[in-house]
């Protein structure tokens, strides 16, 4: 019946409410019924609560308050409404669908919920739950200001839903958005903020303040590294059909997943004069991280110089690298202009080797310096190296690696490094002087042998033999046949090989008779080495003491 009533009412009975003209009502309703209300002012609360499964429908009503207690999940339907606040702080995720014609100035939701803006609007949404439900935002809320106030708060923009500006507070830590829609700024003032799916238009933190986000395609990591994030999370592996630039400081974590180059993936041609970039990653920003990466050049298929790395790194400083591995292109990285360090990086299936250390053609660019730290680990073309270095244009920095070859590749001037335990292990065994007389001589066998085959083994070697104890006045003379069958005889210490040291394969396993002839009767000490010729380090020894009669 229209006109005007003062105190509170209740509708209790599932049915229509409201006159053909409008109704003012000045107090509260309450709505705990499925029930449709129609054609009302009412100067007070509007307490909807239909129960879980309920459904309410207000068409034509004007209000102070709305207050949505429960309801199903496509259940209150705002049609021509308007209110002054909206608060949902219902016990189940109730849907709040608002029309045509609906205006809200304020909402609150205090719980789970859904907003779905059908044609009309809830004006300044402010969103803080009381409960870890989920929050879903519908339809098109891009004249809606809204502002996360709890933490971990997980809020789902829906597809093909429109928000315009969401600010996420100070302390709204925790706060996850899972964007299948389109959001046009998200402000952030805390730093454990993650954006999942769809990458806002703009990303805008406040001071001090890092903000992450989750991507699972080369669209959206490109359109993250366009954005002000602090660190970029892989959910999931993918192929890229471009280079990934990396021109910002960023963390990328890679959660073990891996980035492949696809089958049709396009270089980028610069011009004037500049490289072309294939490489499926390229850094070129001072302090840029990247954790946990599997990146797969996807070479294995094309031999021969392509130019092809897994990643590189270009004119940056202060690059980390932290358990990353980098397959099957020419190289896995390529350091140019830059200083890098490593820690627990592994390469495998490179046509030429792991790691290039150089500086880049470009004028301009500084030597570079890798440094490499923890457990790392290189399976790359047979007898490639695990690291080559361009002289004069860079340096590596580690006590993992050692020098295996220097003046090598295609212009003959870099040095090789391959890990330590890499290289096979070799051993000295001298057989028996037995019934030792000064002045005749002695047939002893030495054998050097490798009694930890490895990957590698030495590219010059020589083998030195010293007298280290006698008596006065003595001498050892030493005669064997080289690998010629060129006699050598040496008193007391010697040096066998040639000036430029031997080859000893990776599996070396061999023989020499030496006749020993000492002078006179008494003790002696002999010691035999065994150099690398490129290091000057000693990789074997023998030592044997011996009593002549």
């Amino acid at each position: 019946m229209a006109g005007t009533y003062s105190g509170n009412y209740e509708v209790t009975s599932n049915a229509t409410y409201g006159p053909a003209t409008s109704t003012t009502l000045n107090g509260n309703l309450y709505v705990n019924s499925d029930a449709t209300l129609k054609n009302l002012v009412v100067n007070g609360t509007v307490y909807v609560n239909p129960g879980q499964n309920g459904t309410v429908t207000l068409n034509n009503v004007a209000a102070t308050n709305i207050v949505v207690l429960s309801g199903a999940t496509n259940s209150i339907h705002l049609n021509n409404v308007t209110a002054g606040n909206l608060t949902v702080k219902n016990d189940n995720s109730v849907r709040i669908e608002s029309n045509s014609g609906t205006a809200i100035t304020n909402t609150i939701v205090q719980s789970g919920a859904t907003l779905d803006a059908n044609g009309g609007s809830f004006g300044t949404i402010e969103l803080t739950p009381t409960s870890s439900a989920p929050i879903e935002l519908r339809g098109n809320l891009a004249g809606s200001a809204i502002t996360v106030t709890k933490s971990n708060v997980v809020l789902k923009v829906a597809a093909g839903a429109t928000v315009g500006t969401l600010n996420i507070e100070a302390a709204a830590t925790g706060t996850t958005v899972d964007n299948a829609g389109t959001i046009n700024e998200v402000m952030a003032n805390t730093d454990n903020v993650v954006i999942e799916g769809n990458q806002p238009e703009t990303v805008t933190p406040g001071e001090n303040v890092e903000l992450a986000v989750s991507v699972g395609s080369e669209t959206e990591l490109k359109s993250a590294l366009e954005k002000n994030y602090a660190v970029i999370n892989l959910k999931n592996g993918f192929e890229v059909i471009s280079p990934i630039l990396v021109s910002k400081k960023v963390t990328i974590n890679g959660e073990g997943n891996i980035i492949t180059r696809s089958n049709s993936f396009k270089e980028i041609v610069q011009g004037n004069g500049l490289p072309k970039i294939n490489s499926v990653i390229v850094v070129s920003q001072n302090g840029a991280i990247i954790n946990n990466l599997v990146v797969d050049s996807n070479g294995k298929e094309e031999t021969g110089w392509q130019g092809l790395y897994a990643l590189q790194v270009y004119n940056a400083k202060d690059v980390q690298l932290n358990k990353v591995l980098l397959k099957n292109g020419d190289g896995g990285l390529i350091v140019n202009g830059s200083t890098v360090k490593a820690t627990d990086i592994s390469t495998s299936g490179n046509e030429y080797g792991g790691i290039e250390v150089s500086k880049g053609a470009e004028a301009g660019l500084s030597n570079s310096a890798l440094t490499i730290t923890g457990e790392s680990s290189h399976e790359d073309a047979e007898g490639k190296p695990a690291i080559w270095v361009y002289p004069g244009q860079g340096t590596l920095s580690s006590d993992l690696y050692e020098v295996t070859a220097t003046e090598q590749g295609n212009a003959n001037n870099q040095t090789y490094y391959n890990l330590r335990t890499s290289l096979s292990v070799y051993d000295f065994e001298i057989g028996e002087f037995s019934s030792v007389v000064a002045g005749t001589p002695v047939e002893v066998p030495v054998t050097l042998k490798a009694t930890a085959v490895n990957k590698l083994g030495y590219e010059s070697v020589i083998a030195e033999v010293s007298t280290t104890k006698k008596p006065a006045d003595s001498s050892v003379k030493f005669y064997a046949l080289d690998s010629n069958n060129t006699p050598i005889l040496q008193t007391d210490n010697g040096v066998w090989g040639p000036n430029a040291g031997f080859l000893l394969p990776k599996d070396h396993n061999a023989t020499t008779p030496f006749n020993v002839t000492f002078s006179k009767s008494g003790n002696y000490t002999i010691t035999v080495k065994l150099k690398d010729k490129v290091t000057n380090k000693y990789i074997a020894e023998k030592t044997v003491n011996v009593t002549a009669e």
